[in-house]
């Protein structure tokens, strides 16, 4: 038992001594208890005040609690000194402590809402703060809410403000919406250069997705805006089935390969059907991985027209040349043969001087040249006199043998058809061939200067079949 007299246990231990106290020692017990619970109370209020103290002082956010109407600063935060540069504010008015907030109409929008008892918010207000003793005005860009403080009538006695240095996010968005400007300009120069090339000229994902396709296109397909084929494959927009599978394939294939792919394709996009020649390019991003697949299409259908035309006059021309019995060979405009006649083959072949492009592709004019003057100087050393190396047209390579006279046909401007009669005729010597050439289609010019002994160019012989 305690021995101090101002001890309640001790008081409660008195009364409780004499029996006729009982009701006195119940009540004595109840308000003790109420005691130990409002010391309880209390201790949670103060712990909950100190942790609701940290939270204010801590806070994210610019924090600070004005009363009266000439907003005196009861307290403030960490944040709210730090953009404010001010640590001297509590129980200053917001005049005294911050004058440039007066003439810039905070205070202004204070006294409104202490007044109205309406919030106030502000969305990146400039303000501009002298942070630094003697230092220049700095501007920065605040959001922030003053909300009203009632008291147990209900009336307005002070103003919580809060709110956040918004002056980073807003330089970030300014610099996001200068980029993303940017991007648009250059999507609409880019756009702008594409559509008004021949090609057309699309973006595709893994999945063979359009991403993106310039107005040609657009155009091609009969769309009228991007929008209606960004997300869409080419089964979706109509495309052969045989035709989408493989696009898609192919793209997945330059996704995975990181090489580029070419190939032709029939299409027919209600114009009847058309031949395309398109490229596929991987796109690859800054991590070196492939992004996307650019796509290039041309209408190549004029050229392949013109590749089967000239391939069937090619044919048509071979097939002429063949049927006839001399042998033949043309020569463009340098001397070089072009091309030969079967007739040419046989003649060479049979003779045991043929080669495998028969002579297409030498120069029959300067082989000859250097034959003719090869004859000459075996003449002029006589009899019994070794002659010199026959040229590269009697060593197997051009398959033509050097005597006899030559029918000149100068064809089509820039070559000249060298016919022949058959084995033991022969064919132009280089200069007349030359000459021929000079001279043009449809016209002859005799040789000047020939050769002592070269009995000189023949009339053209009527065809016969070599020997």
């Amino acid at each position: 038992m305690s021995s101090d007299p101002n001890n309640p246990l001790r008081v409660s231990d008195a009364v409780s001594a004499a029996p006729e106290n009982a009701g006195l020692r119940a009540e004595l017990d109840r308000a003790l208890l109420k005691l130990a619970s409002s010391r309880a109370e209390v201790a949670s209020l103060l712990a909950s005040e100190a942790v609701l103290a940290e939270a204010f002082r801590s806070a994210p956010s610019f924090l600070c609690v004005l009363s009266g109407p000439r907003h005196v600063y009861e307290i403030v935060n960490e944040q709210f000194t730090q953009i404010t540069g001010r640590r001297d504010c509590v129980g200053q008015s917001v005049a005294k402590a911050i004058p440039e907030a007066v003439e810039q109409g905070f205070v202004a929008h204070l006294d409104g809402v202490y007044r109205t008892g309406v919030p106030f918010v502000g969305d990146e207000m400039p303000i501009l703060l002298h942070r630094t003793p003697g230092g220049p005005p700095e501007k920065r860009f605040v959001d922030f809410v003053y909300t009203p403080l009632r008291g147990p009538d209900g009336s307005v006695t002070g103003i919580l403000a809060q709110g956040f240095d918004a002056t980073e996010r807003r330089a970030a968005k300014l610099e996001l919406a200068r980029v993303a400007a940017d991007a648009e300009r250059q999507r609409r120069m880019y756009e702008t250069v594409l559509s008004n090339t021949v090609d057309y000229n699309f973006v595709l994902d893994r999945d063979g997705r359009f991403t993106f396709a310039d107005r040609t296109l657009l155009a091609l397909w009969g769309r009228a805006d991007l929008a209606e084929v960004v997300g869409k494959t080419p089964h979706e927009l109509g495309y052969p089935l045989d035709l989408a599978d493989r696009l898609v394939a192919q793209a997945r294939q330059v996704f995975d390969s990181r090489a580029p792919l070419d190939a032709e394709t029939p299409f027919d996009a209600g114009r009847g059907v058309r031949h395309y020649h398109y490229y596929l390019m991987p796109v690859i991003d800054a991590d070196g991985e492939v992004e996307a697949v650019a796509g290039s299409s041309r209408d190549v259908t004029e050229r392949k027209q013109a590749e089967d035309i000239l391939r069937e006059t090619h044919q048509f021309f071979h097939s002429s040349i063949d049927a006839l019995a001399s042998n033949i060979a043309v020569l463009d405009e340098a001397g070089v043969i072009l091309a030969v006649n079967d007739a040419w083959r046989r003649f060479a072949d049979e003779n045991l001087f043929g080669s495998p492009g028969y002579g297409v592709g030498l120069n029959y004019v300067a082989d000859f040249s250097r034959n003719a003057a090869g004859d000459a100087a075996a003449r002029r050393r006589g009899p019994g006199r070794r002659a010199p190396r026959p040229p590269a047209a009697l060593r197997g390579r051009v398959p033509v043998p050097h005597a006899g006279g030559p029918a000149l046909v100068p064809h089509a401007g820039d070559a000249v058809q060298v016919a022949g009669a058959g084995a033991g005729r022969g064919f132009a010597r280089g200069r007349d061939a030359a000459q021929a050439i000079r001279v043009g289609p449809g016209r002859r010019q005799p040789p000047q200067g020939r050769v002592p002994g070269d009995p000189g160019p023949r009339a053209a012989q009527p065809a016969r079949p070599a020997a």
